[in-house]
């Protein structure tokens, strides 16, 4: 319990999925956690439904298919503390700020401190990065030593943060801890257990215990360190804004692989995940270029680069035949190339980088 974990929650525009997943976190059976919702400029005013739940004069209700047990609401109302984005930055974590505002627990289970849930709004909609990057560095700036990334679609059991905390002290090498995540509306079906990589720079989810080697979690429910972040931080982004959505859990998981990061799968910790969400055509092929180019080895590159093009020529290909979705994918890889002079600019010259490729598990070389 003494470890502190920031739990991050990234609101747009879907504040009845974000009361659900709040009301799974508040259930939870750890007692050193705070919860932090960033919400992205959400147009249909998000935030003040969000305080109107932590008030007590809300009620989150479950998504009406629901297959999960149902449960009572938790105790209301929630302190918070609600900042602006530009509030958030400028606080200071100072230890008088920071002395309340993580939760424990008394006898009977209930909410104690002064401030379990802070809110922050920001001013424009940041994407997945960038709106998660402000959570983050408010998290740091407080000391928390692990920060988990939890999509507001997800709903999670009593134990999963404390058997994510668990695997996270058995494998203090690590620097990244993927759950295992089911469908909510197939609670018994494997949704996905991290992200693979190939070699031509695509990634995927894994959906079974052999499905590739595990590269990092995904950003949908992942536990990071914060001595990993700290370490794969540039410019003060610990994910890339640039990517907005999409990919940005692949970068990251990268740069920490080439730090010495590694991931493991938890194997007991289970979120449930609603899924669905923004289509993401464009980002996908947009991102997947940067990705090769930012964080593959030179070895790599040069090794791989029939397939690096290959999958990159066969994804527009395939695009062809869906009007749709041509114009989409055209736009990313146009983008893609226009970006790369950028992306380049932005390569960590890790020492690792020239490491033959059999010493890169984390790639699945097919």
């Amino acid at each position: 319990m003494s470890i502190k974990i920031s739990v991050i929650v990234l609101n747009y525009n879907s504040w009845q999925d974000t009361l659900e997943c709040l009301e799974s976190v508040f259930r939870s059976n750890y007692g050193n956690y705070q919860v932090i919702v960033v919400d992205n400029n959400s147009p249909n005013k998000s935030m003040d439904y969000i305080k109107a739940w932590a008030e007590g004069s809300l009620i989150a209700r479950p998504t009406p298919d629901n297959l999960l047990p149902s449960r009572p609401p938790i105790a209301r109302p929630i302190p918070y503390v609600y900042y602006s984005r530009e509030q958030a930055e400028m606080s200071d974590g100072s230890s008088k700020e920071r002395q309340y505002e993580y939760v424990s627990t008394n006898n009977n289970g209930a909410l104690s401190g002064r401030y379990p849930l802070i809110l922050i709004q920001s001013e424009s909609n940041k994407g997945f990065a960038g709106g998660n990057n402000i959570g983050i560095r408010y998290a740091i700036k407080r000391g928390s030593d692990y920060i988990l990334i939890l999509n507001n679609d997800t709903v999670v059991t009593q134990n999963f943060i404390s058997e994510m905390v668990v695997d996270a002290l058995n494998n203090p090498q690590v620097g990244m801890i993927a759950p295992r995540i089911f469908k909510y509306h197939n609670p018994d079906v494997i949704d996905r257990l991290g992200i693979v990589i190939v070699k031509s720079g695509f990634s995927y989810d894994r959906k079974y215990d052999g499905d590739g080697p595990l590269l990092c979690p995904s950003g949908c429910a992942a536990l990071y360190s914060r001595a990993m972040l700290n370490a794969t931080a540039f410019n003060g982004e610990y994910f890339d804004e640039d990517f907005f959505m999409y990919c940005e859990d692949s970068d990251l998981g990268l740069r920490a692989q080439l730090k010495g990061f590694g991931a493991v799968l938890s194997d007991k910790a289970v979120v449930f995940h609603k899924g669905g969400g923004s289509p993401g055509t464009y980002y996908i092929h947009r991102n997947t270029i940067w990705v090769v180019i930012k964080d593959f080895p030179l070895n790599l590159l040069f090794k791989n680069f029939f397939w690096i093009l290959s999958v990159q020529v066969i994804g527009y290909v395939k695009a062809i035949l869906n009007y749709r979705k041509r114009k989409m994918v055209l736009k990313g890889k146009i983008d893609g190339i226009k970006g790369i002079r950028r992306t380049c600019k932005k390569r960590i010259r890790y020492n690792t980088y020239n490491l033959p490729i059999d010493e890169r598990p984390f790639i699945r070389n097919r």
